[in-house]
């Protein structure tokens, strides 16, 4: 079955991805009983909280890479390659990706860098 991006006046580029139109995560929409899209995006970001099970749980020390449309910027963590990613354009940081830099390291997209909770892990 192909993907339908555009359900409920939504306009999901990828399963898992963000609405262009209104940012309700791919998430969000499918435990909400897929609702219509507002067309209207929040004011900021705490203005739609992250639910608990939307976070992605990462360990912020670890190096990582900001890659956008300007180019690269090699981080000395995860946590400084988020701040950095915040203070881009938002139409770069749409684009944009960070990778860290550990062996089987993660690549996060503009959806799941905006979900990061950066908390070191506990032993």
């Amino acid at each position: 079955m192909a993907f339908n991006k555009n359900i409920g006046g939504h306009a999901f580029p990828e399963r898992g991805g963000t609405c262009l139109r209104c940012g309700m995560t791919w998430a969000k929409f499918t435990d909400s009983e897929q609702p219509q899209c507002t067309g209207r995006k929040p004011e900021s970001r705490d203005a739609m909280p992250i639910d608990e099970d939307e976070k992605i749980y990462a360990d912020p020390v670890q190096p990582a890479t900001l890659r956008h449309a300007g180019g690269s910027v090699d981080c000395l963590t995860l946590g400084e390659a988020v701040i950095a990613w915040g203070n881009l354009p938002e139409a770069e940081r749409k684009q944009a990706t960070i990778k860290v830099n550990v062996p089987s390291g993660a690549i996060y997209n503009a959806d799941e860098i905006d979900r990061l909770y950066i908390a070191r892990k506990t032993k």
